[in-house]
């Protein structure tokens, strides 16, 4: 039964890089409405086909089946998703593996929207790309990885990428 819950996907995969110590299935949102200077993902910034969170959701249990124990969704509410809309997709995630959210927003409500959807996320990433600052990698970035226990932001571990 489809559940009416459509999201603008772009492209999904695994990535070793984004999320130190996991293997994350991500989900490209496109739409992006915070259009960074300097953006490397601009191809974000347009529209795309809509997928239906049950197939999402299909496509992340058949890679948790063959080893993936985490998910990246890179955007958010400034995607062109209503704020219940975003929180929908993260407490449905949330049942199957720790979600971390890549915003280009500077704050959590700028983000998610609505607040409570900070209670099914494991991670955030919030900053906007500054090339004068780098990326995480960067020691100077703008941008921070922090963990999220119990509904808050607890520990900024964005220092894990400069290894």
């Amino acid at each position: 039964m489809m559940s009416g819950h459509f999201y603008p996907v772009y492209k999904t995969g695994v990535t070793l890089n984004e999320l130190p110590n996991h293997i994350a299935f991500y989900i490209q949102l496109a739409e992006c409405k915070i259009r960074c200077e300097g953006c490397h993902s601009k191809f974000l910034w347009g529209k795309c086909k809509r997928k239906s969170l049950e197939f999402i959701l299909s496509l992340v249990k058949e890679q948790i089946k063959i080893g993936v124990d985490s998910i990246i969704i890179f955007g958010d509410t400034n995607n062109n998703i209503s704020d219940n809309e975003f929180f929908i997709l993260c407490k449905s995630l949330s049942k199957l593996a720790p979600v971390c959210v890549y915003s280009g927003a500077n704050s959590v409500e700028d983000s998610l929207g609505d607040i409570a959807t900070l209670k099914y996320l494991s991670y955030i990433k919030l900053g906007n790309y500054d090339s004068s600052f780098g990326a995480l990698s960067s020691s100077l970035t703008n941008q921070h990885l922090y963990t999220v226990k119990n509904g808050e932001i607890s520990e900024d571990i964005t220092y894990l990428f400069w290894r």
